[in-house]
């Protein structure tokens, strides 16, 4: 693997690591996509999507449960699912590449994901309600904040 640097390749680094380990979690929101980009401001960040068809996800989840003895509750996959957002080329990513599903597929499948995530209740909408809520509780502790006496 080449790293690149501002000024081009750079020598096997511990970036080679660190790129390699964020490559093997999901990162489904644009965040997380956003957040463990920051670091690397100034290089060519390339997104490398792997979308596979639900058949074979579901192959590869049922392979992995045999293998691991994990199973991925139903709740955390549906959460990812309706969160779930294809990352761009923009400020983020220099590059984006499509390497099972290319990306008018992909993008119709994650949409599909996204309808049925948010049918079982997760996604923007819950979050929205969740901060709501947090707003409302700060803002009945408005004026409550430290006060030295004297």
């Amino acid at each position: 693997m080449i790293v690149w640097g501002p000024g081009g390749p750079m020598p096997n680094t511990t970036w080679e690591s660190l790129i390699i380990s964020d490559i093997t979690q999901t990162n489904v929101y644009p965040s997380a996509q956003r957040r463990k980009m920051r670091g690397f401001e100034g290089f060519i960040r390339r997104a490398v999507v792997i979308v596979p068809t639900d058949e074979e996800f579901k192959r590869r989840c049922e392979q992995r449960e045999k293998v691991e003895g994990k199973d991925v509750p139903d709740s955390a996959v549906l959460e990812m699912k309706a969160n779930f957002m294809l990352p761009e080329v923009g400020d983020v990513f220099s590059d984006v590449t499509y390497t099972e599903l290319q990306e008018p597929d992909a993008r119709v499948l994650v949409e599909e994901y996204n309808k049925e995530g948010r049918e079982a209740g997760y996604g923007p909408s819950q979050r929205n309600r969740q901060n709501n809520r947090s707003d409302n509780r700060e803002r009945s502790f408005r004026g409550g904040g430290y006060r030295p006496r004297g």
